[in-house]
């Protein structure tokens, strides 16, 4: 992957007047630098102390395109704006202001030598990467998407996997695109950025050419219940798509297993559903009593894939923490209030094996089985009803009366050919192959 910037300017005659177009530049203790438009500030607390401001603005008050610059100027930063330091950058390489519509409130400048070596080092890597976060381009609005650990690797994989398209022409239908900007933080000051297009056919970017990504991004983009494929007259939708409480509230889909985290209204507070020291005193107690080593290593997971129930008044989850201390280590689903109140077993993972939570409409919750069933579950009265299917589920109707799966070709090999069951009647449809271009190929955990 190849990071790269193009700074030029030029000018143009208006009535014997010359204006001319300017690169975002700053000068400054004898270094010249560029904005990097690819690099974004991972965290506002690795800003350092000042290294100077701006003396002169540039743009707008000179006209002469002879015009020689010195130290001090900029093209577009107001006179006395402050330029800092950035942690990591001691040669003061890389410098940042303050901007309110920048990643963290800063915009970052650097100078050609350093943004040549940024261009290599900030490439993304599946192995490095520790977040993920898609917000809207020129917005303040809160983060679309924020994933950390194996929900970011699976981000930046979706990166690696685009398809170039050389030729490729935007769809026009909708308007002009959607813009998103993505950034991949690895842990550094610095993390890589760049914008995502939706024109309501295709995810796309640049990175020296178009670059179409799979269609499995659309899951980041999902509206709630959106039908994005079709059997026949029955529509479905994006497994958990829809993330919102009865409070207004929205879980937050940062990949941990740990706790589950509610994002109020406006998305500016945060709070856990559960008490954090719950999670770890049993911590604690599994390094103590049943820590495990290698391949067998005891893992806890508290509260994995949360989805609102029962019309956003509680949340049903996966969780092993009944039985981490014990030898078969099984996951139950969990049903929980929205307040955190109220904890109960709704899926005992010792009668059902390892259930997982496929989707959720009103009352009704569907998971899968250990042994690749379908359960269909009351979350008011609890209620299971097991179909016996031995497949691999993708997802449920709009109107939560239908389940997609996939037949399986052996114990561990996902096969082709596509079933839909009626979980009011048991009925189950052939629906064909597996089409080429299949949203369901690969979700998100």
């Amino acid at each position: 992957m190849l990071l790269t910037i193009v700074l030029l300017s030029g000018c143009r005659g208006i009535g014997g007047q010359a204006i001319i177009d300017w690169a975002d530049f700053l000068k400054l203790n004898g270094i010249s630098y560029s904005h990097y438009w690819y690099a974004a500030l991972t965290d506002p607390a690795k800003i350092g102390g000042k290294v100077g401001e701006v003396a002169f603005q540039v743009a707008d008050n000179v006209h002469n395109p002879g015009y020689k610059t010195k130290n001090g100027d900029a093209a577009f930063l107001a006179k006395g704006t402050v330029v800092y330091a950035v942690e990591g950058y001691s040669d003061h390489s890389v410098v940042a202001v303050k901007d309110p519509k920048a990643f963290n409130g800063y915009r970052l400048y650097a100078n050609d030598q350093k943004i040549q070596e940024l261009s290599a080092s900030l490439e993304p890597v599946e192995q490095t990467v520790k977040r993920a976060i898609i917000y809207k381009e020129s917005s303040d609005d809160k983060p679309i998407v924020d994933v950390q650990g194996v929900s970011a690797s699976f981000f930046v994989s979706l990166l690696k996997r685009s398809e170039d398209r050389e030729s490729y022409t935007p769809s026009r239908t909708n308007g002009d695109p959607k813009m998103y900007r993505f950034v991949i933080d690895t842990g550094k000051s610095i993390g890589y950025s760049n914008i995502v297009l939706d024109d309501g056919v295709s995810f796309y970017w640049q990175d020296r050419n178009t670059k179409l990504l799979p269609s499995e991004f659309a899951y980041y983009f999902a509206e709630p219940r959106r039908p994005v494929f079709r059997v026949g007259d029955i529509e479905f939708t994006l497994p958990r798509s829809s993330l919102t409480l009865a409070t207004g509230e929205q879980i937050k889909q940062d990949g941990s297993t740990n706790n589950i985290t509610v994002l109020s209204r406006d998305g500016k507070t945060e709070r856990y559903v559960f008490p954090a020291e719950a999670y770890d005193n049993l911590l604690k107690r599994v390094q103590l009593e049943n820590p495990g080593s290698g391949e067998s290593k005891t893992i806890l997971y508290w509260a994995s894939r949360p989805t609102p129930v029962n019309d956003g008044r509680a949340i049903a989850f996966e969780s092993n923490k009944n039985a981490v201390l014990t030898k078969k280590q099984t996951f139950s689903i969990h049903l929980v209030n929205a307040d955190g109140t109220g904890e109960k077993v709704l899926v005992d993972g010792a009668k059902y094996g390892y259930a997982v939570l496929l989707d959720s409409l009103g009352s009704r919750l569907v998971a899968e089985s250990e042994d690749r069933s379908v359960l269909d579950i009351d979350v008011v009265t609890g209620a299971i009803r097991k179909h016996e299917v031995n497949s691999h589920l993708e997802a449920l109707s709009k109107d939560g009366r239908y389940v997609l799966y996939r037949g399986m070709d052996s114990d561990v090999l996902v096969g082709r050919k596509l079933w839909v069951i009626d979980l009011e009647t048991g009925q189950k449809t052939a629906a064909g192959d597996v089409p080429q271009d299949y949203i369901y190929n690969k979700g998100i955990k």
